[in-house]
């Protein structure tokens, strides 16, 4: 029976490896084709600052529907940050695959971002708050100061191929662009899973 056992094991973890590798094809398929088919467009995506953890979640699962809303909140969870570590990752990791998560008691979501894993280079892209005043509508002119009550994002290029999606987002000056990939959940909700070229992952689950 032992050997039997193993045998049976082992073409059960090849058929579940097979199966993965086909859920990881279409992912790559599917985020291929949105980057592919990338439009131009001329979005200007407004909001305010949110600084609370409940307000925060209830505005952006309100608006993540749509891929460039949950670029933008992803942002302002990135400026929270630079004032409260905690805060910012914390609303941040409503944003990300819960495969680039851990799961924290502490955390008012639940969840911190995994710091072996594919999420924290995107995290890490954000840790400077220059970086996100410059996409949040901070100017040279004015020393790259936002204004809170009046966010906005520019979106210059946007596609969308049935659950994957791309953004490209420029900064206020207009002389850096990010492009980020995302993914509709069951739910929904637009999670973002690159920015920029880094290769931070593929989805390796049904749903996230």
């Amino acid at each position: 029976m032992g050997l039997f056992k193993r045998v049976a094991d082992r073409l059960l973890h090849r058929a579940e490896s097979r199966a993965e590798q086909e859920i990881m094809r279409k992912v790559d398929e599917a985020e291929d084709a949105a980057i592919e088919s990338i439009t131009k467009v001329k979005l200007d995506v407004k909001g305010k600052m949110v600084k609370d953890f409940k307000g925060f979640k209830t505005a952006w699962e309100r608006k993540a529907r749509q891929p460039e809303n949950s670029v933008l909140y992803y942002l302002i969870a990135a400026h929270n940050a630079s004032n409260d570590t905690a805060l910012g990752e914390a609303m941040a990791s409503l944003i990300l695959p819960t495969t680039y998560l851990l799961e924290d008691s502490e955390s008012p979501s639940g969840y911190r971002i995994n710091s072996e894993a594919e999420g924290y280079a995107i995290w890490d892209m954000w840790s400077d708050p220059f970086n996100v005043q410059h996409y949040l509508g901070g100017e040279a002119k004015d020393d790259y100061k936002i204004d809170e009550d009046k966010l906005v994002l520019k979106v210059v290029g946007k596609a969308i191929k049935g659950r994957a999606g791309a953004i490209v987002i420029t900064s206020a000056d207009k002389d850096t662009q990010v492009t980020c990939t995302l993914k509709r959940n069951k739910k929904g909700q637009w999670k973002i899973f690159t920015m920029e070229s880094a290769d931070v992952g593929k989805v390796e689950e049904e749903d996230f």
